[in-house]
């Protein structure tokens, strides 16, 4: 088969270990083994980190609403972009749709990964680096902005609100919609 300039690359002790499609199975893997992943031009993406015990990192940008679930994924992804500093504009991100592309277009510091199928846990790795994640639960999208042990924190753009969730329960709306991510490193 061809090789996608999405696929990514897992690396253990042993050197190359696979090539795989979908960056949250190999994430998966790559926990289980301590390995870490890489994108087809050799950035690394994920690796396994200390996590802070809690972070927020609510209020460092603006909220965008919207009205329908699909608007909301779109404002999510606009939202995650401002959080990078990002000057992107939101009829422009509404347009391409598209998690990892509104980053090649508007992240020029970072990259947008689609980490769908790892667990939450994974996703929170990334926003205790800063990152505000975005995930889907049975209402819709929202930007999660922090944690700690028993909390999850998020912004709803459906209900124009910031919701707070105990975070096993936010994890079971989580499994429930498919384990859904989409986070951003630094370049």
């Amino acid at each position: 088969s061809t090789v996608s300039k999405d696929d990514v690359y897992l690396y253990d002790v042993r050197g190359v270990q696979g090539l795989y499609r979908s960056k949250g199975s190999a994430i998966k893997l790559a926990e289980e083994n301590h390995g870490f992943i890489t994108d087809g031009d050799g950035n690394k993406i994920y690796e396994e980190k200390t996590v802070k015990p809690f972070l927020t990192v609510a209020g460092t940008f603006a909220y965008q609403k919207a009205d329908t679930v699909d608007a909301s994924y779109d404002a999510c992804t606009y939202m995650a972009l401002l959080s990078t500093g990002s000057a992107a504009d939101y009829s422009s991100v509404q347009k391409l749709h598209n998690f990892e592309e509104a980053f090649q277009e508007y992240g020029s510091n970072a990259l947008g990964l689609n980490v769908s199928g790892a667990d939450l846990d994974t996703a929170i790795v990334f926003l205790s680096d800063g990152a505000p994640f975005v995930a889907r639960i049975s209402s819709g999208y929202v930007l999660v902005v922090s944690y700690n042990s028993e909390y999850i924190r998020y912004y709803d753009p459906l209900t124009d609100s910031e919701e707070r969730m105990v975070r096993s329960a936010f994890e079971r709306e989580c499994i429930g919609a498919g384990n859904e991510f989409y986070v951003w490193q630094k370049k």
